[in-house]
């Protein structure tokens, strides 16, 4: 990446701006990266059966009552704004 280019990309994170298809995806502004969605997209499977075949009937229902115990206990949401601090945060 050219140093106009760092410039420009330094400018616009400073003034709140986001371009999906520069940066990627953000937790904190809910975007998906859209080369991910493009991909999600060209799945020729249904994911509901490969999960249930990969992890087994079982599993899947282990991970469906833990989180709706984590739903139901406020102490236990994870707030994922870290994942959008600065190096100096």
């Amino acid at each position: 990446m050219s140093t106009s280019a760092q410039a420009n990309l330094v400018t616009k994170i400073k003034e709140k701006e986001f371009d999906p298809k520069v940066l990627g995806g953000s937790i904190k502004r809910n975007i998906v990266n859209p080369d991910l969605v493009e991909e999600r997209q060209k799945t020729a499977f249904d994911k509901i059966e490969f999960s249930s075949f990969m992890m087994g009937e079982e599993v899947l229902e282990e991970i469906k009552e833990i989180r709706a115990f984590i739903s139901a206990e406020p102490q236990l949401q994870v707030d994922l704004s870290f994942f959008e601090d600065s190096r100096n945060d």
